[in-house]
């Protein structure tokens, strides 16, 4: 089944109920196969906006030392939160 990229960024969660947006956007980034700055932000950005949603829950935050995306900006850890889980079983069994 092809899902809409976002909807595969929310998927990448139901075996890593939580993970630091870094490391869901480098490995969303390599299994994708897009390497470009564009898809980083642009994937960060889907994080916030599930998060908005409802789907994600922000669990932990600490500053970026530079090494991820820009110093001094904002990391999240997210979790998946329940209505994320019934999303994501709902759009693999469809």
């Amino acid at each position: 089944m092809d899902l809409p990229m976002k909807s595969l960024l929310l998927k990448s969660f139901i075996n890593n109920e939580e993970m630091w947006e870094q490391d869901a956007v480098s490995n969303f980034i390599e299994n994708q196969k897009k390497k470009s700055d564009y898809w980083k932000w642009t994937f960060r950005f889907w994080l916030l906006e599930l998060s908005v949603a409802g789907f994600l829950t922000v669990i932990d935050m600490e500053l970026d030392d530079g090494s991820h995306f820009e110093k001094g900006k904002v990391l999240s850890k997210y979790k998946l939160t329940e209505r994320g889980k019934q999303v994501i079983i709902e759009m693999l069994e469809g």
